[in-house]
C-alpha cells in the first residue's frame, strides 16, 4: 500500500514539473519582441537629455512665419526616417505650415501609432494629420505572418543551447531541492514532530527550486519575467485563499496543534462537548473514535479555538455517586460502613483515598456523596463504578441500612364538585420513625458478595478501532510522545 502511495505521488510531482516546464517554455517563447519594434521603442521613449543642462526649452508658440524650406526640411527627414523602417515602408509624407500628414497603409494599428508618435517628435511640427490605414490585402498581411515566423523561429533556434542550459539549471534545482527535503533525519533535529520537519524539507525545496529558476531565467536574460509571473501568482494566490479560506485555517491550526500537542494518540478528550479517543490528526481535522464506535471529524479550527478536556493527561480519574439513606439512619455510621466497603472493590485507589460526605439532607432522607479514584490505564472506570455502586448495597442491606423509596402524596377528585377525598396517608418520613441502631461491626457474612459481572479491566476496543484507522493512512501530525501542553 505504501509503495502504491510512493509512486503515485512521484507521478505527480513529475507530471507538475512537466507543466511548470511547459509553462515556463511558452512565457519565454511569446515574451520575446522584433528586433526593429525595440529599436523603434527606444525611440519613441527616449527621455534622454542633453548634456548642457542651461540649453534653451522649446515651446508651444506657433510661430506666424511661413517658411517653405522649413516645410520641405521636415519632410526630407520624415521620409529618411520612414524609409530606414521596413513596417514604415510605404508611407507617403505631405507637410504644409508644419503640419505633417501621413498616408498609405500599415499591418497593424500599433505601427500607425508609432509613425504618428515619430512624425510628432521632429522639430518644427505643429501637428500631425494621421491618415493611415490598417491594409485589408491577404497578400502583404500572409507575408509578414510568414516572416515574422521565420524570424522567430529562427532566433528560437539559435538559442536553443542557450534553452537547454537554462532547463539544466531549473530541473537541477527541482531535483537538488527534492533531495535535500528527503533528508527527513535532518529535519527532524530541528522541527518538534515529524509533521513540522515534512514542512521544513518542503519549504527549503521551493527555495531551492526557485534560485535554479531565477539562474536559469537568468542566462536568458528574461529575469523580468519572474517578476511577472510573481505578481500573476500573488493576485491568483489571493484569489485561491478567499476561495479556500477554511481549508487555509484548517492547516494553518493543524500546524499550531502540532506544535503545542494539547494531546496525543488514544487520548480521551471532550472537544466542544464532542466525547472520544483521538484516532489522529490530519492537515484538515481531527478524528476522534466516540464511545460507540463512532468515527467523528471535526475542523482543526475549531479545536484551536475550542475548550479541550484531557481526561486521559492524568492517569487517575475520579468518579462519584450519591447514595440516599433513611433520616433515621445514623450518618456517621453509614459513612464508616460506605468507606470500608468502598475502599475494598478491585480498582479502587488507597491513594488518593475515597470520601464520603454529606450531600443533602431530604425531606426523607439523607444524601452522601461517594467519590473515589481509579487508575484509567489499568481498569475502566464505569466498570469500577459500578461495581462500587453493587457492593455498597449489599453493605447497606447486610448493615439494615434502608435505602428510602419515594413517597408520592396522591388526591383523587370524587362525583361532588368542590370536593376532594385524599386516599393517600401521610408519608412515613414525615411521621417519627422509629430509631434503628446501624451495627457496623457485623461481619458480612450473611450474604455472599460474589464475583463482579465483568472484568474491570480497560477494554480494548475502541484502541483497537484507532490503531486500525492508522493503518488505513499514515497521515497523523501527532508525535509519539506524551502532550505537552
Amino acid at each position: 500500500m505504501n509503495q502504491i502511495k510512493l509512486k503515485l505521488e512521484r507521478v505527480r510531482q513529475i507530471k507538475n514539473l512537466i507543466l511548470l516546464l511547459m509553462l515556463t517554455l511558452g512565457l519565454l517563447f511569446f515574451s520575446g519582441q522584433p528586433a526593429d519594434a525595440q529599436n523603434l521603442q527606444e525611440i519613441l521613449t527616449d527621455t534622454s537629455t542633453e548634456s548642457d543642462d542651461n540649453s534653451q526649452k522649446t515651446t508651444n508658440t506657433i510661430s506666424t512665419e511661413v517658411d517653405a524650406a522649413a516645410d520641405q526640411d521636415i519632410k526630407k527627414r520624415l521620409t529618411g526616417i520612414f524609409s530606414e523602417i521596413e513596417q514604415f515602408a510605404g508611407i507617403e509624407v505631405a507637410v504644409s505650415n508644419s503640419v505633417v500628414t501621413l498616408s498609405g497603409e500599415l499591418l497593424s494599428a500599433n505601427s500607425i501609432e508609432a509613425a504618428g508618435a515619430l512624425a510628432a517628435k521632429v522639430q518644427g511640427v505643429v501637428e500631425v494629420d494621421n491618415q493611415l490605414t490598417v491594409t485589408t490585402a491577404v497578400s502583404e498581411r500572409l507575408d509578414s505572418s510568414i516572416d515574422e515566423l521565420s524570424k522567430d523561429s529562427r532566433r528560437f533556434f539559435s538559442n536553443i543551447p542557450l534553452l537547454g542550459l537554462a532547463l539544466a539549471v531549473i530541473i537541477a534545482g527541482w531535483f537538488l531541492g527534492r533531495y535535500i527535503a528527503s533528508m527527513r533525519s535532518v529535519f527532524i533535529k530541528i522541527a518538534p514532530n515529524s509533521f513540522i520537519a515534512d514542512l521544513f524539507g518542503r519549504i527549503v525545496w521551493l527555495i531551492v527550486f526557485i534560485i535554479g529558476l531565477y539562474i536559469g531565467l537568468r542566462l536568458l536574460d528574461a529575469t523580468e519575467l519572474i517578476g511577472t509571473v510573481l505578481g500573476a501568482a500573488g493576485i491568483v494566490g489571493l484569489a485561491v485563499g478567499f476561495a479556500v479560506r477554511d481549508t487555509v485555517e484548517n492547516y494553518i491550526a493543524s500546524i499550531l496543534l502540532s506544535i503545542r500537542h494539547p494531546f496525543k494518540t488514544k487520548d480521551y478528550v471532550s472537544i466542544e462537548g464532542i466525547e472520544g479517543s483521538v484516532a489522529r490528526l490530519t492537515s484538515r481535522a481531527t478524528i476522534l473514535v466516540s464511545a460507540e464506535g463512532n468515527h467523528v471529524r471535526i475542523p482543526n479550527s475549531v479545536v484551536y479555538k475550542s475548550t479541550i478536556t484531557n481526561y486521559s493527561r492524568n492517569p487517575l480519574r475520579r468518579f462519584d455517586f450519591t447514595v440516599g439513606i433513611d433520616r433515621s439512619d445514623d450518618i456517621l455510621a453509614a459513612q464508616i460502613l460506605a468507606l470500608e466497603v468502598i475502599e475494598k472493590v478491585d480498582g479502587v485507589l488507597s491513594d488518593p483515598g475515597c470520601t464520603i460526605t454529606v450531600d443533602k439532607l431530604g425531606e426523607s432522607n439523607t444524601t452522601l456523596l461517594i467519590r473515589a479514584w481509579v487508575d484509567q490505564t489499568v481498569h475502566d472506570l464505569m466498570k469500577v463504578r459500578s461495581e462500587a455502586i453493587r457492593q455498597l448495597k449489599l453493605g447497606f442491606d447486610d448493615a439494615n441500612i434502608i435505602m428510602p423509596e419515594p413517597t408520592y402524596k396522591l388526591k383523587i377528585s370524587n362525583s361532588h364538585p368542590g370536593q376532594e377525598v385524599n386516599f393517600a396517608q401521610s408519608s412515613p418520613s414525615t411521621q417519627p420513625s422509629e430509631h434503628r441502631t446501624v451495627d457496623i461491626t457485623k461481619p458480612r457474612t450473611t450474604r455472599d458478595i460474589g464475583d463482579p459481572a465483568q472484568s474491570l479491566d480497560a477494554e480494548p476496543t475502541i484502541d483497537k478501532a484507532i490503531d486500525a484507522e492508522l493503518e488505513i493512512s499514515n497521515e497523523n501530525l501527532l508525535s509519539e510522545s506524551a502532550a505537552q501542553e
